[in-house]
């Protein structure tokens, strides 16, 4: 082999066998990166330590490009000629010849051996794609996206080309720490990648409109622990006309802070997550504001028994939400007057077992339901690592300058 390209899949010479895996990392130095099956860590291998996976087939080792090929030849139309209506047909009088092919059970086709793709009969209806491709939550970026991403981690010295997100500068352990299935995201990367889909939003309003979405935002993780702050003042204040909207929770309501969306005019629905620090839990929000309600999406990390919508934040902002509302709307708030927001929880969401996974799990469940998507099968703990490699690719590119070679 001459090279191989990321997220291929190999065979690798680990503890005196051939162990398969996917490449996920192509180093300068000619060595790589592989996680083997069942395994979250990657190992570095040189090119001689891998090889191409075979099946032996026919009595011969065959890669699965080379199978796919036979079997697409195979289920070419065949091209022969075929009689027009205009010509005569004329009954067959003729003695039947012997025949002289191969016999019937010899046929390739017919070979236990070798599977044949059957094309179907008529051509395939065009289907519509529930999301278009630039706001797929599970679509994989094209190769030059993650070397583009490789190559600027490789990167020292003054040729560094800088990044900065949300006002940061970023490093590349930035990246190294999503793309590692061992920890839990940081609230640095929930925060990154909801900016990346507030952008999305703007970028594809066209598409958002056509869908009749709700207008929604992203807020950043400490935007609703800072709205938490204000309960004890809203409880304990016994005079009416109490002011929440104060400091940066009126600039990001008001719209002049990311994401720069106005509530109530611009923003029907807004998502946040609250961050359980004593458990390092991730526990996903979703604020109607319309319908007066707090969905919450967890991903089954709490003990039986326990009740997420008692999450102390939570029972606050039931409270301080519609407080936020009634101050938008130019009216008096009064404590005892105020009729909390609905809390329930989202169902049928997919679980996990690790909780180094539940801040992946949680974005990418309230990034599917911004977009109307109710199956979220492709959320697992076996996909987590693509989930990963897929955000890493995703935030760079969006917040790398379009011209970086």
């Amino acid at each position: 082999m001459k090279s191989l390209e990321l997220m291929d899949s190999v065979e690798a010479y680990h503890n005196e066998s051939w162990c398969s895996g996917t490449v996920r990392a192509i180093h300068s130095d000619d060595t790589y990166s592989v996680s083997l099956d069942r395994s979250t860590n990657f190992l570095q291998f040189s090119l001689s330590d891998l090889r191409i996976p075979k099946t032996w087939i026919n009595g011969d080792w065959k890669t699965t490009k080379e199978i796919e090929k036979q079997q697409a030849k195979s289920a070419k139309p065949s091209t022969q000629s075929v009689k027009t209506s205009t010509q005569s047909e004329k009954p067959s009088q003729a003695k039947k010849r012997k025949a002289t092919g191969p016999p019937v059970d010899h046929l390739p086709f017919l070979q236990p051996e070798e599977k044949r793709s059957i094309g179907p009969r008529n051509p395939p209806m065009p289907v519509t794609p529930e999301v278009i491709l630039p706001i797929d939550p599970f679509v994989t970026p094209e190769f030059p996206r993650f070397s583009r991403l490789q190559k600027w981690m490789d990167l020292r010295g003054i040729y560094r080309v800088p990044l900065n997100i949300n006002g940061r500068r970023i490093e590349k352990e930035f990246f190294e720490d999503i793309d590692n299935n061992e920890n839990n995201l940081r609230e640095e990367h929930i925060d990154a990648a909801f900016s990346m889909l507030n952008r999305k939003r703007i970028e594809q309003s066209t598409w958002f409109r056509e869908k009749s979405l709700p207008k929604a935002c992203f807020v950043p993780v400490h935007f609703l622990e800072m709205v938490g702050y204000t309960f004890e003042s809203l409880k304990t204040t016994p005079k009416k006309g109490i002011q929440i909207l104060k400091g940066y929770v009126n600039d990001i309501v008001r719209g002049l802070e990311t994401p720069n969306k106005i509530w109530m005019e611009d923003v029907d629905v807004v998502y946040g997550v609250v961050h359980e620090r004593l458990k390092g839990h991730y526990v996903g929000v979703e604020i109607d504001l319309l319908d007066n309600t707090i969905t919450l999406f967890h991903c089954g990390l709490h003990k039986r028994g326990t009740r997420i919508e008692n999450i102390p934040l939570v029972k606050k902002l039931a409270v301080l939400i519609p407080a936020i509302k009634l101050e938008i709307m130019n009216e008096e708030v009064n404590f005892k007057d105020i009729v909390p927001f609905q809390v329930k929880k989202a169902e049928k969401l997919p679980k996990t077992r690790f909780p180094f996974n539940c801040g992946i799990f949680v974005l990418k469940m309230l990034q599917c339901k911004s977009l109307g998507l109710k199956k979220m099968l492709d959320i697992n703990d076996d996909t987590t690592i693509d989930l990963r490699s897929k955000l890493c690719c995703d935030i760079f590119n969006h917040f790398m300058a379009s011209d970086f070679e």
